[in-house]
């Protein structure tokens, strides 16, 4: 997101560069219409537009700003210290210079809602509690004071398609298939991104990198319906209390912001007993039952409680590993609410050879790396005991820090795919040290 930078230079700034200078607009309304024909929409940008027009006429030089971080965040406060401008080289090209006063993270007790700019003078015992939290002396206080919601960098599929090695049809297909199902599963051997292509889905569903509407959760045999959904856990004074789990406060966070998506992403999905974790809300998952009327009571719902639905807003990526010889058996259940997703290994990939010569790999150890890996890679295939779900993945190779050289590929070939490999043929030394070998060039 853009805070530190704004932080840094002392401004704000909001969106709508295809708006260009707002000052241009004579009222509300024309915002509006101009919004709705870039979206090529009927909808009608209420909030938009106001925060736009608010931005420029209503905030004032001396009025306070409080920056918010999704609806239970606050990252600091300022006073405004200039009046509108437009800079069109910036991605937020709306701008407005702030001093700012105070910096950190907060968290709100209840959830506040805001646009990208809220006025919030009116509710002054709102506010005196916020700057209790956030530690505003009297000193500090403005006349005037707003909740400017922080920017997160936009996401679009240019933005996917450039960060994964993936073609355009495939990202788009993914997206697709995640907004038909909303369940998806991504799956495939060990080491071809599978989380990383989750997290930049995710961020695709919401249109922007925003964290505080991605949920990561890790599933293990022993995972259950009271870690996930809702439980007993011990209370501090004795006895017990009742917990909601991760997935429950997520959805209801969904359930409450119905204008924006929010994306549980759950790695290694299939090493959890789904319907163990899941319990009754094993059917709420699916698209068609994304409304009240199939709401269901929770195991450990109180008299009097509302059924619990899931909003059709929520999606959930999961990630499988098709190397774990454990978990070949994957519950039927779970097959039919879910898409399933090939994620292959990228050896083959131009995006792949160009990420290693962006990073200063080498013409020569660039064709070592792919020659040698793809040729494992068909060997693997081939084996009548693996197979294509056993292949080794790109992302081994995708790490940041170099030196990029032959040392560098020596060390990843000896250390973390040699040792896989003798999982693959733990009943054949001579099968997977002379694997190494061909690896290594010996």
């Amino acid at each position: 997101m853009y805070w530190d930078e704004f932080h840094r230079e002392g401004i704000i700034a909001i969106g709508w560069d295809y708006l260009g200078d707002l000052r241009q607009y004579a009222d509300i309304g024309t915002i509006r219409d101009k919004i709705r024909e870039e979206r090529e929409t009927d909808e009608n940008p209420i909030n938009d537009g106001l925060a736009c027009w608010q931005f420029v006429h209503d905030m004032r030089e001396g009025d306070g700003v409080f920056v918010i971080k999704g609806q239970y965040g606050i990252l600091g406060y300022g006073v405004v210290t200039s009046d509108y401008r437009y800079e069109e080289y910036r991605p937020y090209p709306n701008v407005r210079s702030v001093r700012w006063i105070k910096r950190g993270d907060w968290t709100l007790k209840d959830r506040f809602r805001a646009k990208a700019l809220t006025e919030v003078t009116p509710y002054e015992e709102w506010l005196q509690g916020l700057r209790a939290i956030v530690g505003i002396s009297t000193e500090d206080v403005a006349i005037e004071t707003s909740a400017y919601e922080v920017m997160w960098p936009p996401y679009d599929l240019d933005s996917a398609i450039s960060d994964l090695f993936l073609s355009a049809d495939r990202v788009r297909e993914l997206l697709d298939l995640c907004r038909r199902k909303k369940n998806l599963i991504l799956q495939g051997p060990p080491g071809v991104g599978k989380t990383f292509v989750a997290s930049r889905l995710a961020y695709l569903l919401i249109g922007v990198k925003d964290d505080t509407r991605v949920e990561r959760v890790q599933f293990h045999p022993s995972y259950s319906y009271e870690d996930f959904v809702q439980g007993l856990r011990p209370a501090e004074g004795g006895g017990f209390e009742r917990t909601d789990g991760p997935f429950l406060r997520f959805a209801r966070r969904a359930v409450e912001d119905p204008d924006h998506a929010y994306v549980l992403v759950i790695d290694e999905i299939n090493r959890g007993n789904i319907s163990k974790i899941l319990g009754e809300l094993l059917s709420l998952i699916e698209a068609d039952k994304r409304e009240a009327m199939y709401g269901v009571t929770l195991a450990y719902s109180r008299d009097g409680e509302l059924r619990f639905h899931l909003p059709p807003n929520l999606f959930l990526i999961g990630t499988m590993n098709t190397a774990d010889r454990a978990l070949a058996f994957v519950d039927y259940a779970l097959r039919r609410r879910f898409a399933f997703f090939d994620i292959a290994p990228a050896f083959s990939s131009d995006r792949f050879e160009e990420d290693l010569r962006r990073r200063g790999v080498g013409d020569e150890l660039r064709k070592t790396i792919v020659d040698r890996m793809s040729a494992l890679n068909n060997r693997i295939r081939e084996d009548k005991t693996l197979g294509d779900g056993f292949c080794v993945g790109h992302s081994y190779f995708c790490q940041a820090e170099g030196p990029f050289d032959l040392d560098w590929f020596r060390q990843i070939v000896r250390y973390e795919i040699v040792p896989l490999l003798r999982e693959y043929w733990f009943d054949n030394t001579s099968g997977w040290e002379s694997e190494r070998d061909q690896l290594l060039g010996d």
